[in-house]
């Protein structure tokens, strides 16, 4: 994504290489790979929301509960709910697949279930185990109260 090399870090060209580094800036680090996020995918950074965890199996995101996001009934969206689990799910499935050569992926269905009203920050996480034979593969994400 960006070279570094005149301070002899390598090109980084992995999206958990990048928030690694980015995250050894204390205050700074998340909300620069937040940004960066929300600036490639405009509709889904208008929720806001924030990394604070990606590995090759596992990101992790949360987002605070703002005026916007909220719909009459007091409570955060669905939409932006399922914004948040479809970002992160996302994040993780191209962290995960950029390790993996000739692998590509296509979104093809989101499925949400609401089991209550949500209030407050709401944390989504989205682990990802690739399976070895080719076909579909379902990601689960889990979105919950912070």
């Amino acid at each position: 994504l960006f070279k570094a090399a005149r301070n002899g870090i390598s090109s980084i060209t992995k999206f958990d290489e990048l928030f690694k580094l980015l995250i050894s800036f204390p205050l700074v680090g998340e909300r620069v790979f937040s940004m960066m996020v929300a600036m490639f995918s405009p509709y889904s950074g208008s929720i806001g929301a924030h990394f604070s965890h990606l590995t090759r199996e596992e990101c992790r995101a949360y987002m605070h509960d703002r005026a916007w996001l909220r719909n009459p009934f007091n409570s955060i969206h669905a939409l932006a709910l399922a914004n948040l689990a479809e970002l992160t799910g996302a994040t993780a499935m191209l962290t995960c697949i950029q390790y993996h050569k000739g692998v590509r992926a296509i979104p093809v269905k989101i499925v949400c279930e609401y089991a209550k009203k949500a209030r407050g920050t709401v944390t989504a996480i989205a682990k990802v185990k690739l399976p070895m034979e080719d076909g579909d593969y379902e990601l689960p994400v889990e979105v919950k109260d912070r």
